[in-house]
């Protein structure tokens, strides 16, 4: 999160970002992409797909899923403190 902040911020030093531009932001790191193009590719190759294989890709993707959730709250946090509003 420290991370994210800081390069927003030196950012900010020559680009101004408005709530609209971290709401476009935070919408693209809470889209579950890596769920999205495996379940794509499953559904797109269906009678070729190795499920067992698929069932290994999805069991990662769960686990990590639960990271990306905490830091999207995090982030949401930042976002309502600097801008004084509840998204």
């Amino acid at each position: 999160m420290e991370l994210t902040i800081t390069f927003l911020n030196e950012y900010e030093k020559h680009n101004e970002l408005t709530i609209d531009d971290y709401k476009y932001i935070l919408s693209y790191l809470a889209f579950p992409q890596k769920y999205w193009k495996i379940s794509r590719d499953y559904f797109a190759n269906i009678s070729k797909c190795n499920k067992k294989a698929f069932i290994s890709l999805i069991e990662k993707v769960v686990d990590q899923h639960e990271d990306q959730l905490n830091f999207v709250r995090k982030f949401t946090e930042y976002i309502e403190f600097k801008f004084g509003e509840t998204l």
